[in-house]
């Protein structure tokens, strides 16, 4: 059997995808000139309301300040303290990065900022003790 050439093959899909209109005897529709976008409908959103600014928004900002991690601080900090303990000694710049609560049992992570360069130390907690710490260019 003989392969088809390109323009057999391209007629052959036109009136596959033309359909029933292709077989019809009934001339092809008018096309229409495009509408401007200016006349089509347009889709109407409801306004969200106003933000509200949550009661915690002043402690959250307090967060955000440069940290007041130090090397000396981190050197202190020892496995088995409890969170209270970790952050009252290092004081501001810690943020609460993650929680899970698994089977009866609370795993959290905290991160800490020295200044705003990047460098930081990584407290993990299991049951409100200290588990773990790592620092990433502490002075």
């Amino acid at each position: 059997m003989a392969r088809p050439t390109l323009p057999v093959l391209a007629a052959t899909l036109g009136v596959l995808a033309l359909g029933t209109a292709a077989c019809t005897s009934t001339p092809a529709a008018k096309t229409e000139k495009p509408r401007p976008l200016s006349s089509l409908p347009t889709a109407v959103f409801p306004t969200p309301p106003p933000a509200v600014p949550s009661q915690s928004a002043p402690a959250e900002a307090e967060n955000k300040n440069h940290g007041s991690v130090t090397k000396a601080k981190f050197d202190e900090i020892t496995t088995g303290m409890t969170v209270k303990e970790v952050l009252d000694l290092i004081g501001q710049g810690c943020d609460k990065t993650s929680q899970t609560d698994i089977a009866g049992s609370t795993s959290a992570s905290y991160t800490c900022r020295q200044g705003q360069w990047g460098a930081n130390a990584v407290f993990s907690f299991t049951n409100g003790t200290l588990t773990s710490k790592a620092q990433s260019s502490l002075s």
